[in-house]
């Protein structure tokens, strides 16, 4: 479990990496023909909610510890994405791209804790390979 400090400097890590990860997210999206002819320039402001919303979450799960808290999020928003019509292997590449970017910029103590919650919300949800 992570001490306050560390929390603060993940929370303060994840925060700045967000710009990077909604245009990783934002590419995604564009490079899917259909999500482009449907949601057009909405899909910038899909990504930015997407995104913080993942930080936000993934925050809590490690604070508390509590992978299911990721895990349920990460099934609603499959559910959600059936349920719009958008291929989730979507999501599929996007928690390997964070997972591999984590395990090569995070500090060693964050990086443990993150990837545990992590790994242990993708095996609980079933779908991405580590």
């Amino acid at each position: 479990m992570l001490k306050q400090q560390e929390l603060d400097e993940l929370s303060n890590y994840l925060n700045s990496m967000q710009p990077m990860m909604v245009n990783r997210t934002l590419q995604l999206y564009q490079s899917d023909s259909t999500l482009q002819a449907r949601y057009g320039i909405e899909l910038r402001n899909m990504a930015q909610h997407g995104v913080s919303n993942f930080v936000e979450i993934l925050l809590a799960a490690v604070e508390l510890n509590q992978p299911k808290i990721l895990a349920d999020q990460l099934k609603w928003l499959e559910n959600l994405l059936h349920t719009r019509q958008i291929d989730s292997r979507h999501l599929n590449i996007m928690l390997e791209q964070i997972r591999i970017y984590f395990k090569a910029k995070l500090p060693v103590a964050q990086r443990e804790a993150v990837l545990a919650v992590l790994d242990q919300a993708v095996e609980q949800l079933g779908s991405v390979p580590k």
